[in-house]
């Protein structure tokens, strides 16, 4: 059976991948993921992967930093891009920061939105597949009604994926089922509520990126890659809701070092899963959506404090941790980092 060509994605789905590219470095589940975390179902190997990542990773733990060089003071303030009202005060603790702050860098503003927005209007060959086979072949029926039931869980009818480029299915399932309907409904996570705030007071608020960088980097590979990428998504899927509310929590906790474990700890429950392809897999999110993003963000941020001596930066949790992270390429510059929280 081949799914029939799309020639323009439906309004309703180019809003919602928008929300899932903007979602992407989330770490956590909206306000109806809750109950039991996967933390009794992960073997001792898993537990003790966690451990050491936090142990291990230098700025492990904490969302809200500053930075000091030479009177001039950066707030960076790590993110999650879903909603959830148990976040409010954290958020009105950001956003006094960014209201003491001259200017704020973000990983993509309005006006990327709407850039966003139009180029896969104009460009449905961005996210569809137009010829050869649909992923309705490609997956094969197993993995198909996987994919299927997946989809509905979300609320997405599957002929939405049907022609979809195997990344953009591996996107939407990157969101746990439980915190669509916020997305779906336009709840605003962090991010989008500091840039509103900033709005409201009119303190400038520029990307630190274009737009299309994060867009290349999730398109990356070639069809089997990503073929490899969508099965591990779908092999996850019967316990989505339980990692959602560990890695809420997690969050919640300024335990970001875990947040980003917690998926190769839970490998031990996908047997199906060939780990070698996983951990490919993972080398490659940290070095381009991470790591090389990191480097090129560095100058950008010390140069914009350069103009605006008091500077705040929000962008994803990860985005801070690690050896190559913005607090440790901060620190290798010469700025004196201090945890707020």
């Amino acid at each position: 059976m081949t799914a029939p060509i799309v020639n323009r994605p439906p309004n309703r789905f180019v809003a919602l991948l928008i929300g899932l590219l903007l979602a992407l470095q989330a770490t956590a589940a909206a306000a109806l993921c809750l109950g039991d975390g996967i933390e009794p179902l992960l073997t001792a190997e898993g537990r003790a992967l966690i451990a050491t990542a936090e142990a291990e990773t230098p700025f492990s733990q904490g969302v809200i930093w500053q930075a000091d060089k030479d009177g001039r003071r950066i707030y960076l303030l790590g993110t999650m891009h879903l909603s959830d009202p148990r976040f409010d005060p954290l958020v009105a603790r950001m956003s006094a920061l960014v209201g003491t702050s001259d200017h704020l860098l973000v990983e993509a503003t309005e006006d990327d939105e709407r850039a966003l927005q139009d180029a896969l209007s104009r460009d449905p060959t961005l996210i569809f597949i137009q010829e050869g086979s649909s992923l309705i072949d490609l997956l094969g029926p197993a993995d198909w009604t996987r994919l299927t039931n997946a989809a509905q869980a979300r609320g997405i009818p599957a002929f939405a994926l049907a022609r979809a480029q195997p990344w953009y299915a591996s996107l939407a399932l990157s969101i746990a089922a439980c915190a669509m309907p916020e997305i779906m409904a336009g709840a605003k996570g962090i991010d989008a509520q500091l840039i509103a705030f900033a709005r409201q007071r009119d303190i400038p608020v520029t990307a630190v990126e274009p737009w299309r960088a994060t867009l290349d980097a999730l398109a990356y590979g070639d069809t089997d890659w990503q073929l490899d990428e969508l099965r591990m998504a779908l092999a996850g899927a019967d316990f989505e809701a339980r990692v959602a509310a560990s890695m809420y929590r997690y969050y919640d906790a300024g335990r970001i070092a875990a947040v980003w474990a917690l998926p190769s700890a839970t490998l031990d429950l996908m047997p199906l899963v060939d780990t070698a392809i996983f951990d490919a897999h993972v080398q490659r999110l940290e070095k381009d959506l991470l790591f090389a993003r990191n480097a090129d963000w560095l100058p950008k941020i010390e140069a914009q404090s350069l103009q605006d001596p008091v500077l705040a930066v929000a962008v994803g949790a990860a985005h801070m941790i690690g050896d190559q992270g913005l607090l440790a390429g901060l620190a290798a510059r010469g700025w004196t980092i201090t945890a707020l929280e």
